[in-house]
C-alpha cells in the first residue's frame, strides 16, 4: 500500500502537518479558529466494553466482552495497522506528581480523522520519555472488508459500521491498559474520554481517587458530561474543567490532606449558548492572539455542513458559501447540535496553571431541565457518600446514544469507571472522615 514505513508512520506530527494535511476539512473563522466536522455529535458510552482479568470485578453498567473474541479482534487491528497509514503520538497524560505515558495510534487511511490528532496534541502533555502504560488504537474508517471477513470467522454478529470501544486490562498487573475504538470519529469519544478511563483506572488501583470534575483554587465540581463543570469553573484561576485524580497524603494512617492533579492539558469545552459575557469566551477568542483553537461542529456565518466524498471517504465538512465569519454558538441550525466544542489550552487563561493544588471543597452538579435545585452543605461523611455515589443529573447532547433530558443516576456523576464503584466510595468515606466535614472542620 505504501512504499516505507517512513511514508506510512507519521510519529509525533507538528502544528504545520495537520494544518497541510486537513485543509480539504476545515475552514478559518474570522476570528482564527480552525473549524471542523464529524459525523457523530456526541460519545457512545453505550458501545464501550471491557475486557478484564480473572477474578477481577467491574461496576454496575460496565458489560464484560468476551476475551478470547476480543484478543483475536485486536490481533486482527494488529495487522490491518501493519498496512495502513497511521499516526503515531506519545505524550503524558497527567501533571507532575502523577504522569502516565500513552501512545495513541490513528489510522489516517481517511485523512479527516487525523483532526483527532491534532485535538489530541493539544489535550495531552509533551512526551518526556517515560514508560508507555496505556496504549489507544483509533481506527475511525470502515474496515476494508477482508479484515470484516476474518473477524466474522470468530465474531459472526460483528456489525463492521457499528461503533465500538473495546478496552483491554487483561494485562493491568504489568501496567499495560490498551483500548481500541472502531468506528468513532467524534474526538470526545475516540480519544478524550477513552484514555481518561484507562488513566483513571490505573490511579484507582494505584490508591488514588478519580474525579471527574473541573477544579479551581482547589474546589472541584463534579458532573456528567455538558452539565456546566466548564462554565462554573472557568476563569483566571481554572485548573482543569473535566479531570483530576486526588492523591491522599497520610499522617499516622489518616488522611491528612488530598493533593489534586490535573489530567489534561487543555479543555474540551462546549460552546452552546456562549456569548461574549461567558467564561468561555476567553479561551475561544484566544485565536486571535495567535493560539491555536480548533472548533468541532459549531455553526459559523456564511458556512454551511456539506457531504463529500473526498480522498474515496464520505465525510461531513464545513463548506464556505460565503465570506466566512465568526462562530454562532446560540445557532444550531447548520451543524445539527447543540453539543458543538472547542479546544484551548488552559495556560491561556491561567498564568499560573499547573501550580501545586489541594482539595479545599468538592461540589456536585445535579441538572435537571424542569427543576431548580437547592444548594446545601453536606457535613455528615456517610451522606457525603450517598450524594457521590447517586448523583441525579440528565443526558445532554454530549452523549449519543441516548435521549438528551433523560434523568440518570450515576456514581460520581461519571460514565467510564472499569471497576466497582464501591471501591472509591470506601476510600472517598475515608477521606471524609479522616478531613471532617463538619462546621468545625
Amino acid at each position: 500500500m505504501y512504499d516505507n514505513a517512513k511514508e506510512r508512520v507519521i510519529k509525533n506530527p507538528s502544528d504545520d502537518f495537520f494544518k497541510e494535511i486537513l485543509k480539504p476539512y476545515y475552514v478559518v473563522t474570522k476570528d482564527g479558529q480552525y473549524l471542523f466536522a464529524c459525523m457523530q455529535k456526541g460519545r457512545r458510552p453505550d458501545r464501550a466494553f471491557y475486557m478484564v482479568p480473572d477474578g477481577y470485578k467491574l461496576g454496575k453498567g460496565q458489560r464484560k466482552f468476551n476475551k478470547q473474541i476480543g484478543k483475536k479482534l485486536y490481533e486482527v487491528i494488529d495487522e490491518y495497522l501493519k498496512k495502513a497509514k497511521i499516526i503515531v503520538q506519545e505524550g503524558v497524560q497527567g501533571e507532575k506528581g502523577y504522569e502516565v505515558g500513552i501512545k495513541i495510534t490513528t489510522s489516517i487511511e481517511n485523512p479527516h480523522s487525523a483532526y483527532i490528532a491534532w485535538m489530541g496534541k493539544l489535550m495531552i502533555f509533551p512526551p518526556k520519555g517515560i514508560k508507555i502504560s496505556c496504549f489507544n488504537t483509533i481506527i475511525p474508517e470502515r474496515l476494508p472488508e477482508e479484515y470484516v471477513v476474518k473477524i466474522k470467522k470468530f465474531w459472526s454478529d460483528f456489525d463492521p459500521d457499528e461503533p465500538l470501544t473495546l478496552y483491554d486490562f487483561t494485562e493491568m498487573e504489568r501496567d499495560v491498559r490498551r483500548v481500541l475504538n472502531l468506528r468513532i470519529d467524534y474526538f470526545g469519544g475516540a480519544f478524550k474520554k477513552p484514555n481518561l478511563t484507562m488513566v483513571w483506572n490505573k490511579a484507582e488501583e494505584e490508591g488514588l481517587i478519580s474525579y471527574h470534575a473541573g477544579c479551581s483554587d482547589g474546589r472541584i465540581l463534579k458532573g456528567l458530561s455538558g452539565t456546566g463543570k466548564t462554565t462554573l469553573t472557568v476563569g483566571k484561576d481554572i485548573e482543569q474543567d473535566d479531570a483530576l485524580v486526588g492523591l491522599p497524603i497520610y499522617e499516622n494512617e489518616k488522611v491528612k490532606k488530598v493533593k489534586l492533579i490535573g489530567l489534561e492539558a487543555a479543555s474540551f469545552a462546549k460552546s452552546e449558548g456562549l456569548n461574549e459575557k461567558s467564561p468561555e469566551w476567553k479561551g475561544l477568542m484566544s485565536s486571535k492572539k495567535g493560539a491555536i483553537v480548533l472548533a468541532l461542529n459549531i455553526d459559523c456565518e456564511g458556512v454551511e455542513y456539506v457531504h463529500r466524498k473526498i480522498n474515496g471517504y464520505d465525510v461531513v465538512i464545513p463548506y464556505a458559501r460565503a465570506k466566512v465569519g465568526s462562530l454562532e454558538c446560540t445557532s444550531y441550525e447548520k451543524s445539527g447540535t447543540t453539543n458543538g466544542r472547542f479546544i484551548f489550552q488552559f495556560r491561556e487563561l491561567n498564568k499560573n496553571w499547573g501550580s501545586k493544588k489541594y482539595l479545599k471543597a468538592e461540589g456536585l452538579s445535579f441538572r435537571r431541565y424542569d427543576v431548580l435545585e437547592p444548594i446545601l452543605r453536606v457535613t455528615d461523611a456517610r451522606m457525603a457518600v450517598a450524594f457521590d455515589s447517586a448523583c441525579e443529573s440528565i443526558i445532554t447532547s454530549a452523549v449519543a446514544g441516548r435521549k438528551a433530558g433523560e434523568r440518570v443516576r450515576s456514581y460520581a456523576a461519571t460514565d467510564f469507571m472499569a471497576r466497582e464503584q464501591s471501591q472509591q466510595a470506601i476510600l472517598k468515606l475515608k477521606v471524609y472522615n479522616d478531613l471532617d466535614l463538619s462546621l468545625e472542620g
